[in-house]
């Protein structure tokens, strides 16, 4: 932040809206920081759910593939052994989906709140820059020598 040393002629609001700027830029940095490593953890664990998941849904045709051979053979030991195969299959992949969603969901959530702070914090800075920008810039122009009326 550009802190010249007479600040009297500048209007309070202007004064308010340099420091709302200064802290939202530092609290905006803090959090990027602090989102990027939290974000990165949380990506990489949500591919592994989401690999575990589909691979689990990809044994599923075979599985059921097995079945129906087993069905045409008319062998009860075949049918057995491919309903047990099936059924081990298709738990396997509840299990999976369901730790994706339990597991999933508020990681993704976690990631979309860490988000909508960032834009919250681009939004007061935003907004400060707006009040500056109508005064006219007028610590920069003090602290390059220039009349802040001019």
């Amino acid at each position: 932040m550009i802190e010249p040393d007479d600040t009297s002629d500048v209007d309070p609001e202007t004064l308010a809206a340099y420091a709302a700027k200064a802290k939202a830029e530092t609290e905006l940095r803090e959090h990027q920081a602090v989102t990027e490593a939290e974000n990165t953890i949380a990506k990489t664990r949500h591919a592994e759910l989401v690999a575990a998941d589909q691979a689990a849904a990809r044994r599923i045709p075979a599985a059921r593939g097995r079945l129906t051979r087993a069905h045409k053979t008319s062998d009860p030991d075949k049918i057995a052994t491919a309903e047990q195969h099936f059924d081990d299959v298709w738990s396997a992949y509840r299990q999976a989906h369901r730790k994706l969603v339990d597991e999933g969901f508020p990681l993704v959530e976690a990631m979309n709140e860490r988000a909508h702070k960032a834009f919250t914090l681009i939004g007061e800075e935003t907004r400060a820059d707006t009040v500056i920008l109508r005064a006219g810039y007028p610590l920069e122009k003090k602290a390059a020598g220039l009349n802040p009326e001019a």
